[in-house]
């Protein structure tokens, strides 16, 4: 039986609960109880329904423990459910924590929004869960417990906080086959031990931020069949070292940055699909084609190519398909011989090509030429009579076709025609849409009273229309724009144009943008442009709400300008080359609320600059080159009354002084991959705060003293620092910390005993040098509400681990685990728990 819960629901009283039987196996209920006390009986009456699927939309929890913290009571019901159903997908899951023990027995896990998740705990070796999926999420990381999941075989992270991606874990679960990471901020990959082999057969790693790629990181991956790293930021993509991918089928580059591509030392011997669309190629890449014998579909269209010499593909004898489309193509030659016995599809759409000589082809097989929306004049009628199918197709529409040429030749060529699949659907799929008459925009929609979803086009053709009077046609009808390549230099926005969105999803020549007074425009998406200043006639959009321009050239951010929108609330210039801010009159008044300039060239932040933007709730400046946050004059203090949200990680501060910045409601505090020595000073005026990230700093010593006022403190984060001492030094009381990591430090003991942190549930201390586990962490009152705490890589005493035993077998502690009987042991002593788990100790 499969188990969904749209909406968890701990506190209304509304009980309803007729189930409405849907088509057989189907059954739904609007409201449904369980009470910690009858649980059994009410999840039986569910089975006694005998559906292969019941849908609840609210759950009503009962559970009678008074302080239960929400993350245990999650834990309870995800277990006490997982008896009932094999498969759970929970709509929306509202806690900070996920925790995921061995008494676990769903096969499927599904939490399809997941905003507040911050953090994955895995207690104890897990057998049942095949399946998890975490969508929308707050996940920094991926544990290495993962790897205690031992039968899972699809793991999809969509939509996360995560910054680098440990390979290593996911190696030791033999059984996964997908592995899915997606929508994230991934910028850094760590490899897996060259030695291991890997069993993922499909690594998705889109929409992420890579902006390289050395395929010697994928040597453990050997049975890899599908690889798409499409949609980062790659501009290189190399093989350092000579090996080979002997699985891979298919590999997917779509939408990076790519202008280098070196793969002569890589052998990728069953390779069939290649695409390397929407990327910045002028010239065709080197690698060694002798190593790619199967390719089938090599995809280069959507590059900045201008000339192709079709004796580079000769080596691909089995190449079925090859698309050279939406280039900028002027000769496509073969300067010698060229045999392609197997090919049958060549693509050569939207180019600047004015002929095609087949003098030198040999392609037994080819059926189809498409031309579509290049420069012909006369038809390449040479084509029927060279070394081709003798059935081929030509498609020459949207070309300068001569009238008299083409009626010579009329029996051979199409030309295209119009066609639509409009009808009644929710989605308006139109192959070829003709804009450039009034007329033409009327005949699709003569019926007033339509409505569509969404408007698909394959191919726009505008004529002698200018795009401007083309988009306020379309304004007319639909209401938002989304353009996958923009071409034109200039973006003209007229007072006429009533669309409420546009987006250039990657817009390569465009150099300005001239906008007249518009109240309709409320959201403009720039994406990979030339735009090197914020263009200042942006201002006459009144209704703008949102404004993103990335991957552009800007220099400068012109507060000043942005203080004229009256209702901008989003604003995002990351990945440009911002240095310097240009500061507003202190009287100016801003309406954003969301301020994203990540992954830009500032190497000073000036508080004061900030003040005017009162209502800002997020300020976002990872991935700069930050050195310094100062003030104009000493002693100064920027107040931001609203600011929730800081994001400083990714920089070279090596100190950060917040008495200069007053912000009563701040929770969130992310310092991390810094120069950091010590912690921020002043933290204890941020009586909000509820996450604190330092990781990857150079800090020596840590005293809970420095955060006594911080009483909503939920999670602190210390990872990979140089940490060599964490005490209390006087009392501390922080009633809501949930969460302490201190994995990756130097750690050889730490003394909290005036610590009371009585949420405390989950520590990590992975990869110290603790000898024993601190006593001021498991013993007292602390033990009865430890949910885990990891020791891996600690060279933990065998006394140690014996004393502890009790806490291992429940899944409170987690030490590290011997994989296989041919691992090494330095010290030769083990720890054994079961017959399957022992760990290698010292003395």
């Amino acid at each position: 039986m499969a188990l969904i819960l749209r909406f968890t629901d701990t506190t209304s009283t509304d009980l309803g609960g007729n189930c409405k039987q849907g088509y057989g196996d189907f059954c739904e209920f609007q409201t449904y109880q369980v009470t910690e006390k009858d649980a059994k009986r009410e999840l039986e009456a569910l089975t006694d329904l005998n559906v292969k699927l019941i849908v609840i939309t609210k759950l009503l929890l009962r559970t009678p423990g008074v302080g239960k913290p929400p993350a245990a009571t999650m834990r309870w019901l995800l277990e006490v459910i997982a008896p009932y159903c094999t498969e759970l997908v929970l709509y929306v899951y509202h806690e900070k924590t996920l925790i995921l023990t061995e008494q676990l027995e769903l096969v499927q896990l599904s939490l399809q929004s997941a905003r507040q998740l911050q953090l994955l705990i895995i207690s104890g070796t897990n057998r049942y869960l095949e399946d998890f999926i975490i969508v929308d999420s707050g996940l920094e990381t991926i544990p290495n417990s993962i790897a205690n999941l031992i039968s899972l075989r699809v793991l999809q992270v969509k939509q996360s906080k995560l910054r680098v991606l440990e390979l290593g874990p996911f190696c030791q679960i033999a059984k996964l086959n997908r592995l899915l990471v997606e929508l994230s901020e991934i910028s850094t990959l760590r490899p897996a031990n060259p030695n291991t082999t890997c069993s993922v057969r499909s690594l998705y790693l889109d929409y992420n931020r890579l902006t390289s790629f050395d395929a010697a990181i994928l040597e453990p991956f050997q049975m890899l069949q599908n690889l798409r790293l499409s949609n980062n930021q790659i501009d290189t993509f190399v093989s350092s070292v000579k090996m080979s991918l002997s699985s891979l089928q298919v590999l997917n580059l779509d939408g990076n940055n790519l202008t280098r591509f070196r793969l002569h030392r890589l052998q990728l011997p069953v390779l069939a699909n290649f695409y390397l669309r929407r990327n910045n190629l002028d010239t065709l890449p080197t690698f060694r084609k002798a190593g790619m014998p199967a390719l089938e579909t090599l995809d280069f269209s959507s590059n900045v190519l201008r000339a192709v010499d079709l004796r580079y593909f000769e080596e691909f004898k089995n190449l079925h398909s090859l698309d050279l489309s939406n280039n900028r193509l002027t000769s496509v030659q073969t300067s010698q011989g060229a045999s392609l016995p197997k090919l049958q599809f060549l693509t050569l759409n939207n180019n600047l090509l004015e002929n095609l000589d087949p003098t030198n082809w040999y392609f037994p097989r080819l059926s189809l030429v498409s031309l579509v929306n290049n420069l012909f004049q006369a038809v390449p009628s040479s084509i029927y009579g060279s070394n081709v199918s003798g059935t081929i197709y030509i498609n020459l529409a949207s070309n300068p076709i001569r009238c008299s040429h083409l009626t010579e030749n009329i029996n051979y060529v199409s030309l295209g025609r119009l066609s639509s699949s409009c009808g009644s659907q929710r989605t308006c799929r139109i192959d070829h849409w003709d804009l450039a008459t009034q007329r033409n925009l009327e005949a699709f929609f003569p019926d007033t009273s339509s409505h569509f979803l969404s408007v698909q086009v394959q191919r726009l053709t505008t004529g002698t229309i200018p795009l401007t009077l083309m988009l306020v046609n379309v304004s007319r009808v639909v209401n938002s724009v989304l353009f996958r390549t923009f071409h034109e230099p200039l973006l003209l926005l007229p007072t006429t144009n009533t669309l409420q969105e546009l987006e250039l999803q990657r817009a390569p020549n465009l150099q300005n943008i001239k906008a007249q007074l518009n109240i309709h425009l409320k959201r403009l998406e720039i994406n990979g442009c030339l735009l090197s200043t914020i263009p200042p006639s942006l201002r006459n959009l009144l209704a703008l709400k949102m404004l993103i321009i990335k991957e552009c050239s800007i220099r400068v951010l012109n507060l000043p300008l942005l203080a004229t929108f009256r209702r901008l609330e989003t604003v995002s210039f990351a990945t440009n080359h911002i240095a310097s801010i240009q500061p507003a009159a202190g009287s100016a008044k801003f309406s954003i609320l969301d301020l994203d300039l990540s992954a830009n060239r500032l190497q000073q932040l000036i508080l004061n600059q900030l003040a005017p933007l009162r209502r800002l709730r997020i300020l976002n400046l990872q991935q700069n080159q930050l050195r310094t946050i100062d003030s104009l004059q000493p002693g100064d203090v920027t107040t931001l009354p609203s600011l929730s949200g800081l994001h400083l990680s990714n920089n070279r501060l090596q100190a950060v002084d917040l008495r200069q910045l007053r912000a009563p409601k701040l929770e969130h505090l992310e310092v991390s991959a810094n120069e950091l020595t010590s912690l921020p000073s002043a933290l204890d005026s941020f009586a909000k705060l509820q996450i604190l990230t330092l990781n990857q700093n150079a800090i020596e010593s840590f005293d809970f003293a420095e955060l006594r006022e911080l009483r909503f403190l939920f999670g602190l984060a210390l990872n990979e620092n140089r940490l060599q001492s964490v005490s209390a030094t006087e009392p501390v009381d922080l009633p809501n910390l949930a969460t302490l990591t201190l994995a990756n430090n130097l750690l050889k003991s730490i003394e909290l005993q005036q610590l009371t942190a009585p949420a405390l549930g989950f520590i990590d201390l992975t990869g110290n040098l603790l000898t024993a586990i601190p006593s001021s962490l498991v013993e007292g009152d602390r033990a009865l509400r430890l949910q885990l705490l990891v020791m891996s890589g600690n060279p933990l005493t065998c006394a140690t681990l014996e004393r502890y035993r009790s806490y291992l077998e429940r899944g409170q502690l987690e030490t590290q685990w011997q994989l296989s009987k041919t691992e090494f042991c330095t010290t030769e002593r083990f720890f054994v728990l079961d017959e399957k788990r022992k760990s290698c100790c010292a003395a």
